[in-house]
């Protein structure tokens, strides 16, 4: 059996958020947050704007 494993883009795309929850809901096992250069604190932002039963999903 295989795990999907999503990679985010590496720059902000418009309704992020949603977009990352639905695949996170659909199934994704893991969901890497690739954003290089951003500050922590648009990162934070980032995740905070997901719900929270996905955070032990995320790397």
């Amino acid at each position: 059996m295989f795990q999907l494993v999503v990679i985010t883009a590496p720059t902000a795309l418009p309704d992020e958020p949603r977009l990352l929850t639905e695949l996170l809901a659909r199934g994704a096992a893991r969901l890497h947050l690739r954003k290089p250069g951003w500050p922590a604190i648009q990162a934070a932002a980032l995740i905070e704007a997901l719900p929270p039963q996905f955070y032990p999903q995320l790397v």
